[in-house]
């Protein structure tokens, strides 16, 4: 029968006659409104001729692939101009606001579903999914997508625009990311749980994947997202983002390994170390960058010291021992060699002030002095003395040069006590 009415549309196919016929017949019979009200009349018709049509859109389907495919093919032999003045003359008629209203009323009845069967995706498309994919050839997929995404570039830009002017649109959008999100994110951990790849493997990949990246367009993204954190801090309270911050990571952790996690924090923060020093080279290389860069250095000080006073201060609810054992543990692994650089880089940067802000670092001192509990920081300043002599006693190279100042620094003290007799 297939043959049959194939041969004959080969027929037709070469009449002059015949063609303007078909075109006229199809033009009437898939007008989309007469055919959405004659399929209606059928299927509410006879239920059985309607679990026949049902019956027949696998078959009908299977078809239209047949006929895509045999389009594909065609194709294949067009010059690039022809084939796109064959993809703009079908393009043009097509009805872009019906699809859209069918669209709307689909989306209608899967919504009436998914409330009701969540699962039914999973249900009905697995193994047809697991075939789909088994036959697909990601090479080609790779080439597509790459291929495409830069070619519809301008059109998503047009999308953009059109949508960035309708709050309703922007905000149903908007509305939609957290299931989207939090689908792909089981999706993502499924993938990463069964994903075996060897650590050489995963590094080439990932640096080929960053190597790709357009950093330029990634920094435009940064600064427009940086402007939308800034909306949202002008519109967030302190009490509520820190209450749905303590939530969030409550429910995460409740539900990560915690060992894990260290791992990986502290391979983030290893990671992160060779990035602050690309970061900074990259910065003092332009002097407004670099101007830009030391403006937030309060901001990251000050982050800090909240996140070290929050941490430590979680210490007085625990038993001192317990403290005590696990500072040592801590000490013992910090690497005292980076916190002699570090101790370098202070002094001479303190020295620097010292030299052309005299004022700066005593007041900055009292202030500090001034906010703090003084029993404690007296405590604290007993043990540290007494670590620090111990240290000077221990290298006598520093004792020399660390006695002559602090002597000096005695002096303003020893005249105020006099004064005071």
């Amino acid at each position: 029968m297939g043959d049959l009415s194939f041969g004959l549309l080969n027929v037709l196919a070469g009449s002059p006659f015949y063609k303007s016929v078909i075109r006229q017949a199809v033009n009437e019979f898939f007008d989309p409104e007469k055919c959405a009200k004659e399929t209606e009349k059928l299927l509410l018709k006879d239920q059985e001729f309607t679990a026949t049509l049902f019956s027949l859109m696998p078959a009908t389907a299977n078809a239209s692939l047949g006929i895509l495919r045999g389009v594909n093919r065609y194709t294949g032999i067009f010059t690039t101009d022809a084939y796109v003045s064959l993809l703009k003359s079908v393009l043009n008629d097509f009805d872009a606001k019906y699809a859209a209203e069918t669209l709307n009323e689909t989306f209608d009845g899967f919504e009436r579903l998914m409330k009701e069967r969540p699962d039914l995706p999973a249900e009905i498309t697995a193994k047809k999914f697991e075939e789909f994919v088994d036959a697909l050839d990601f090479g080609k997929l790779r080439g597509f997508v790459e291929q495409s995404a830069y070619c519809m570039k301008e059109a998503l830009g047009m999308v953009n625009r059109k949508i960035a002017g309708d709050p309703v649109k922007i905000a149903n959008i908007l509305s939609a990311i957290p299931p989207v999100v939090n689908a792909y994110l089981a999706v993502a951990n499924d993938l990463m749980e069964q994903m075996e790849m060897p650590a050489e493997t995963l590094v080439s990949v990932t640096f080929n994947i960053l190597e790709s990246i357009n950093a330029a367009e990634l920094g435009k993204m940064l600064e427009n997202i940086a402007r939308s954190v800034n909306v949202l801090h002008e519109g967030c309270t302190d009490k509520r983002f820190r209450e749905f911050a303590e939530n969030f990571l409550n429910k995460m952790l409740e539900n990560a390994d915690v060992d894990e996690l260290k791992k990986t924090f502290i391979a983030l923060l290893e990671d992160a170390g060779a990035i602050s020093e690309a970061s900074v080279k990259v910065a003092w290389e332009d002097p407004i960058v670099a101007i830009t860069f030391i403006s937030t250095i309060p901001a990251i000080v000050n982050t800090s010291l909240r996140i070290l006073n929050a941490s430590i201060s979680k210490f007085d609810e625990m038993p001192a021992e317990v403290v005590a054992q696990m500072a040592a543990s801590m000490l013992s692994e910090i690497n005292v060699s980076e916190i002699g650089k570090l101790i370098t880089s202070g002094a001479r940067f303190i020295n620097s002030i010292a030299e052309n802000e005299p004022k700066a670092i005593p007041n900055f001192m009292q202030e500090v002095i001034e906010s703090t509990e003084k029993k404690e920081l007296e405590k604290a300043l007993g043990y540290l003395i007494s670590s620090f002599v111990g240290a000077l006693l221990a290298n006598p190279e520093l004792l020399a040069s660390a006695v002559t100042p602090f002597i000096q620094s005695l002096k303003p003290f020893l005249k105020k006590m006099e004064e005071e007799r």
